[in-house]
């Protein structure tokens, strides 16, 4: 692992893994505290989720895919306090990417400040997991209102994916590009939509999502990060398309079931094709 805070920043790390389990029968012969769901929401498909829950006895599933449906998911297998929902507060990828040079491959990891992970649901096994991450160098707390905070974030941040990936994943030609009215308006309905899931108004930090406001952070986030960040999301959010295609679905579904406005999202996800 390659470390891009502290003391060790850019210098590889060896980790050494216990061992490797492939196939519930495995899980069934351990016991766990906790079994944490790195994937993403597209993933949660599918009899295997039933079949790791069922072999896993009573450890604590902490599900960190951003979905909007996906505590629902979960809750459907597993009773309250055997859940823990998750939101990443890191950035990490296979590295080297095409712009990097590291001679032998591995992951870099960047915990940019004032965003630690969270988790909420069952409050005892989500302050366990935050304390286990803290211990471990890497910042985690307690939010007991983590769904919301975790659909807001998604909202705007998937919004803002989409239209760069229409813009060819360039920060420069979507600064120039019309497209930013779209990841605005497409940005402030999701928020509506997410904030009415979980049962509440209109968030009003919704009106300062304006191209302007865009504009900027796509010239001072390059500049504040410790790699490079137009390549990465390319590469990461390339692998994960089907999430973003599914997240702008879900929340065009919610919305219309809730005669929110969504023309918007829907229009930035027929622009994704």
């Amino acid at each position: 692992m390659y470390p891009l805070n502290g003391f060790q920043k850019g210098q590889a790390v060896t980790l050494q893994v216990d061992e490797v389990l492939t196939g519930p029968e495995q899980v069934a012969q351990r016991t766990f505290d906790q079994v944490w769901l790195c994937i993403s929401t597209p993933a949660l498909a599918g009899p295997w989720l039933d079949a790791l829950i069922a072999a896993s006895g009573q450890a604590v599933l902490v599900s960190m895919t951003p979905g909007l449906r996906d505590a629902d998911r979960v809750a459907a297998l597993l009773p309250p306090e055997r859940r823990v929902q998750g939101m990443i507060g890191f950035i990490s990828w296979q590295t080297p990417l095409s712009t990097e040079t590291r001679d032998v491959p591995g992951i870099a990891e960047y915990l940019p400040p004032w965003s630690p992970s969270q988790f909420g649901g069952a409050e005892a096994p989500a302050r366990a997991a935050a304390e286990a991450l803290s211990a471990g160098h890497c910042p985690a707390s307690y939010n007991r209102r983590v769904g919301l905070a975790s659909a807001l974030g998604s909202a705007v941040l998937l919004a803002a994916i989409g239209g760069l990936e229409t813009a060819g994943w360039s920060f420069d030609h979507l600064r120039r590009s019309p497209t930013l009215g779209l990841i605005a308006r497409s940005a402030r309905e999701s928020m509506v939509v997410a904030a009415s899931w979980h049962d509440q108004g209109p968030p009003v930090l919704r009106l300062l999502v304006r191209p302007v406001l865009i504009r900027a952070v796509l010239r001072i986030a390059p500049r504040v990060m410790p790699f490079d960040l137009e390549t990465y999301l390319a590469y990461h959010f390339t692998k994960v398309g089907d999430q973003t295609r599914h997240h702008l679905e879900t929340l065009t579904e919610v919305g219309r079931e809730r005669d929110l406005q969504v023309q918007a999202i829907a229009a930035l996800r027929d622009a994704l094709g």
